[in-house]
């Protein structure tokens, strides 16, 4: 079996080799293939890659977009480029745990008929990825036919994470939902779901798989200057969820407008208390068209907007500042 580890990255020379290093110190012996998918970097990761494929021979695949497509489109490609079955999913500033790839493998092959999912676990490191950070839970493997139940069984949607995901690439592409969700900054999630609602079959490998930056400047300074941060996520979240409404079983529907809307409802109250700008209008216009306008948690949202902020802040100011979102 041969896996592709594709990799969408935009002006990230300087974290890509700690990747890429990762990958290579654990290849032998296995059938992998490296594709890189640039979203018209203006960095040297270009002359980066060259440099690495020429040491490693055949075993690149590198793909420059001539003008930048937006973050989930060059996800999209990253999976779509790729030419074998199952396709593993990497940030550009992530890394593999040592010597998991071998074990993955074992799991893919395991599960080559009857999965087109596949979750791991991260692991939350320091921002050069020197030393973990915090507890990581274990988590334990399963197995589910029909990925429906796994998403009852999270109550969530699809992980957030980009890196770690393993997705059978003919199903990602099947029936167009891929380009759908393109727009969205999350493609990855929405399409994992699209792909659960199918049916397709979900494995959760329980392998520690990946190493992820929990503070990374970088990313941080991108996400937060969006006039919609930190909002968009979520609104993406109830987009996906409303554009496969009817696809959708009721009980799928209320747990993951839940899943999200606990989260908006919580970020609404503290951007008030604090004081932190966004874009109200353009929130509030969106939350129109993805809120039910029965729900309580829609209700929720509407009290905190016009709730005074003095009484939010009496209510609500002691939770916000010790348990920040």
């Amino acid at each position: 079996m041969t896996l592709t580890i594709s990799i969408p990255t935009y002006n990230r020379a300087d974290t890509l080799p700690v990747l890429l290093d990762s990958i290579l110190a654990q290849v032998t012996g296995l059938d992998i293939r490296i594709l890189i998918s640039d979203n018209a970097s203006t960095d040297s990761t270009q002359k980066l890659v060259a440099s690495y494929a020429s040491r490693y021979k055949g075993m690149f695949d590198y793909f420059r977009n001539e003008s930048n497509l937006g973050y989930s489109c060059n996800v999209d490609l990253a999976v779509s480029r790729a030419q074998t079955e199952f396709v593993l999913l990497m940030s550009d500033d992530d890394a593999l745990e040592d010597g998991v790839l071998p074990r993955l493998m074992e799991v893919l092959r395991s599960h080559e008929s009857d999965a087109s999912l596949v979750f791991s676990s991260a692991i939350a490191y320091n921002a050069d990825l020197a030393r973990p950070e915090g507890s990581n839970q274990e988590v334990l493997a399963a197995f589910f036919p029909d990925g429906r139940n796994y998403i009852r069984s999270i109550c969530a949607y699809p992980p957030a994470l980009l890196s770690g995901y393993v997705v059978k690439r003919d199903d990602w592409l099947e029936n167009g939902f891929h380009s759908l969700h393109r727009k969205s900054i999350i493609v990855h999630m929405l399409v994992a779901m699209e792909m659960c609602l199918s049916g397709c079959g979900v494995v959760v490998s329980g392998l520690k798989l990946v190493k992820y930056r929990q503070a990374n400047p970088n990313s941080t300074a991108t996400w937060s200057s969006q006039p919609l941060y930190p909002f968009r996520f979520f609104l993406d979240c109830l987009q996906g969820r409303k554009d496969a409404y009817n696809r959708m079983p009721k009980d799928i529907r209320r747990l993951l407008y839940s899943a999200a809307m606990r989260t908006i409802v919580l970020y609404l109250a503290r951007q008030k208390v604090l004081r932190h700008p966004f874009d109200a209008e353009a929130f509030w216009g969106w939350f129109g068209c993805v809120s039910e306008a029965q729900s309580v948690y829609t209700l929720l949202a509407y009290i905190v907007r016009f709730t005074p902020r003095c009484v939010l802040k009496l209510l609500l100011g002691w939770f916000i500042n010790k348990y920040p979102i």
